[in-house]
């Protein structure tokens, strides 16, 4: 399918053959990330101006790389445009889960609802969806870096830091968190970028923070 949609075409890109007995053809295909296929398949459709087929690819992405900061943004400007269509697509019989990430479509329903307030700056209600998802081992350590983050952005310092040092046995939650709260600040200087784009000031502290980010990510 996603061959057949013309993409997948990238001639510098290493590349394999593929054959397919389905079309008695022989495809080139390059070295790609089921995310991608799904990501790429999106914007296919967004640019067709095909907006549901388009936020199901986008979903589908996430289920693959719930942390791809790109379809995240995606699939929050969707639904902040349309936002009964999450719900028509969660719903609908044929759907199915892929990727190790969520055991059922109701965790992942409440994992999109949460990045898209979250990405929202609608912090209160993000926390409500991200506690509803269980803990079990996939998706934990994702799953408490957002509450941590969440309940550090509403005031609640005491009790993320708390929950850091209680949950975070390894690291992981503390580089998850470190990466949210990354997007957080560049999202927020996307937002004065956009009011004043010709803001040398914000361009630089926009670089500052991505190079402070990661140099810190190294030592963790």
């Amino acid at each position: 399918f996603y061959y057949s949609l013309g993409l997948g075409s990238d001639k510098n890109s290493a590349n394999q053959y593929v054959y397919s007995c389905d079309t008695d053809r022989t495809y080139e295909t390059e070295e790609i990330t089921n995310a991608e296929i799904h990501e790429r398949i999106g914007n296919f459709y967004a640019n067709a101006k095909k907006t549901k087929e388009a936020l199901c690819a986008y979903m589908r992405s996430l289920q693959w790389d719930p942390l791809n900061n790109y379809v995240q943004e995606k699939i929050r400007d969707i639904y902040n445009k349309k936002p009964e269509l999450i719900e028509i697509i969660i719903r609908k019989k044929d759907w199915r889960l892929e990727g190790d990430w969520f055991r059922n479509i109701e965790d992942f329903g409440n994992y999109i609802q949460g990045i898209i307030h979250f990405r929202n700056q609608q912090f209160n209600q993000a926390l409500e969806y991200f506690l509803k998802i269980p803990q079990y081992e996939s998706i934990c350590p994702l799953i408490n870096a957002y509450i941590i983050c969440n309940l550090w952005l509403i005031g609640k310092g005491v009790e993320a830091k708390s929950m850091l040092n209680e949950q975070d046995k390894t690291g992981e939650i503390l580089t998850l968190t470190l990466h949210l709260c990354n997007n957080h600040v560049l999202d927020k200087l996307a937002q004065g970028q956009q009011e004043y784009p010709y803001s040398e000031l914000i361009k630089t502290e926009k670089q500052r923070i991505y190079d402070f980010y990661m140099n810190i990510s190294s030592f963790i």
